[in-house]
């Protein structure tokens, strides 16, 4: 049934067959093509029926978030990419959904990082994803997500090379930062629950 909608399923980012996530905090998060997808409502908002201060709070700290995402990749000298991003910002074109469970969002998706919607131009974050996650590990779901629009491509092969490559992403990271791209730094403090969480997992 996907397969006649359009939809790709969401890979493992090491280039591995489709897999559902077992958990938020990992380095290889997933995302999905939603090709052809039909919105039919509203995003979710990480603030829903906290009241309109709380939602500003929240929509506030997604901005600051996703400035610092595109930051990062100017830092590891992947301006285009940052640029790349900044477009769709400015157009707003990058917006928060509620992944959690199928009946949560207008897709009827869930356990989902990240989600290119063809149909209407779209990047989706999952709300808890874009508050809860590094910026660092961030900027790879934004590069799966922009990768897929501006190629054109619902496969990885250009993401994986972008992102794990001997010259890409993750490697100009280390280099740039001067330790291991799971290393945990002083910044990682404010995200010591997502950290718990991909520790905890990746010792099991």
């Amino acid at each position: 049934m996907m397969e006649r909608l359009g939809w790709t399923p969401g890979r493992d980012h090491r280039g591995g067959a489709g897999r559902k996530r077992p958990r938020r905090g990992a380095l290889l998060s997933l995302s999905v093509l939603l090709a052809g997808a039909v919105l039919m409502g509203g995003c979710g908002s990480g603030a829903l029926g906290l009241g309109d201060r709380a939602a500003e709070q929240g929509a506030a700290e997604r901005t600051r978030i996703m400035m610092e995402v595109f930051d990062i990749l100017d830092a590891v000298e992947m301006k285009d990419w940052g640029d790349y991003g900044r477009m769709f910002w400015s157009q707003n074109r990058i917006r928060p959904m509620d992944f959690s469970a199928p009946e949560n969002n207008p897709f009827g998706v869930s356990r989902l990082d990240g989600a290119a919607n063809f149909a209407d131009g779209n990047i989706y974050i999952d709300q808890t994803v874009w508050l809860a996650m590094p910026p660092r590990h961030l900027a790879i779901v934004m590069l799966d997500e922009m990768i897929h629009f501006r190629y054109m491509t619902t496969e990885h092969d250009i993401f994986n090379e972008v992102t794990y490559g001997t010259d890409g992403f993750v490697a100009r990271w280390t280099l740039t930062f001067g330790r291991h791209f799971n290393a945990l730094g002083p910044e990682d403090a404010a995200y010591q629950e997502w950290w718990d969480n991909f520790l905890l997992t990746h010792e099991a």
